[in-house]
């Protein structure tokens, strides 16, 4: 027994070696500590700076890699820093969804790198005094991120945060799934469409008071958009032989969805039309236009009720509301 346990022959190389690497990739791990770990250690670093700086508003712009391009991980990271940001109590901070309907509206770039110009817009828009950006490299077996703080007074950094993640299974998962090209990243986000439903026979009949009805909607599609959006699109047919005006209505909350479980969803912005309260003078030709809705979960199948509110000839009110709209 002793001269087996004494044995200086080398059996099962393979297993050593393998056994060699797994400690190695063990230690490696250990050395840049789990993604929890990490990502508190980023959110600390930006908590001092903010602190020094006396800065107290923040808008947490979503990581994207060296080509500008934003995948799940870069929005985790977003959403991660937010949520650790705002548990300090110390920050006000903007919520994800909101900034993003921002960036799309004024036709930001706020990926990964922000430009002084848009800092300084943000910064009016949102009423925060920094932004926090950043962007991820890969390496071997890990990610870099390096994160910078820009204050929209100047435009310029004040400070910069960095932490190296091990590639584990769940990252790799994450910087692989749903990438947004950087050009769709920079404001275009509502223009992606993950899916859309193409409609030929539903349309709803607007009368306005009169007899007959002065005009038809048509619905044409319905897309469920990149950042939380769906956008109804329609075309309107003017069935008078006059000059007929069509806006939609306001207040904003007159313009609604409500999906399969019953939830709500508001209205984000209309296009084809100025404003909420842009008007259209139709005339014999169809003219198209659309509604977005925002906050709408990515694996939406049914839409219980659209309800979109118009008016029309001498002001008066119309509903274009649809029931029971499936969504392939």
């Amino acid at each position: 027994m002793t001269a087996v346990l004494g044995c200086t022959s080398r059996p099962w190389p393979g297993l050593i070696g393998a056994l060699a690497l797994a400690a190695l990739l063990s230690a490696n791990a250990r050395a840049q500590g789990s993604l929890d770990q990490r990502i508190a250690d980023l959110a600390q670093q930006i908590d001092t700076a903010m602190t020094q700086q006396r800065k107290t508003a923040i808008a947490v712009v979503e990581f994207s890699d060296l080509q500008g391009n934003v995948t799940d991980f870069g929005r985790f990271l977003a959403e991660e820093l937010i949520t650790r940001l705002h548990a300090t109590r110390k920050f006000r901070v903007i919520e994800r969804l909101l900034l993003n309907r921002i960036i799309a509206e004024q036709r930001l770039s706020l990926s990964g790198l922000v430009d002084p110009n848009s800092a300084k817009q943000l910064g009016r828009l949102l009423s925060v005094d920094a932004i926090a950006s950043g962007t991820i490299a890969e390496l071997a077996q890990s990610l870099r991120v390096n994160a910078r703080l820009i204050s929209t007074e100047t435009g310029e950094i004040f400070a910069v945060a960095a932490v190296e993640i091990f590639k584990d299974e769940s990252v790799m998962r994450l910087m692989a799934s749903g990438a947004i090209t950087a050009s769709a990243a920079s404001g275009a986000g509502t223009t992606v469409a993950r899916r859309k439903t193409e409609f030929t026979d539903k349309m709803v009949e607007l009368a306005f008071g009169y007899d007959p009805p002065l005009l038809r909607v048509r619905l044409v599609s319905v897309e469920v958009l990149e950042q939380g959006r769906l956008r109804i699109n329609m075309l309107a047919d003017n069935l008078c032989t006059c000059k007929l005006p069509f806006l939609l209505d306001s207040p904003e909350d007159k313009h609604w969805v409500i999906d399969q479980t019953g939830q709500p969803h508001p209205f984000r912005e209309a296009t084809g039309l100025s404003s909420v309260r842009g008007e259209l003078n139709l005339g014999a030709n169809s003219v198209p236009f659309s509604v977005i809705f925002g906050d709408i979960p990515p694996a939406i199948a049914k839409l219980n009720r659209v309800h979109i509110q118009v008016r029309g000839i001498h002001n008066r009110e119309g509903n274009i509301d649809w029931q029971n709209i499936n969504l392939r």
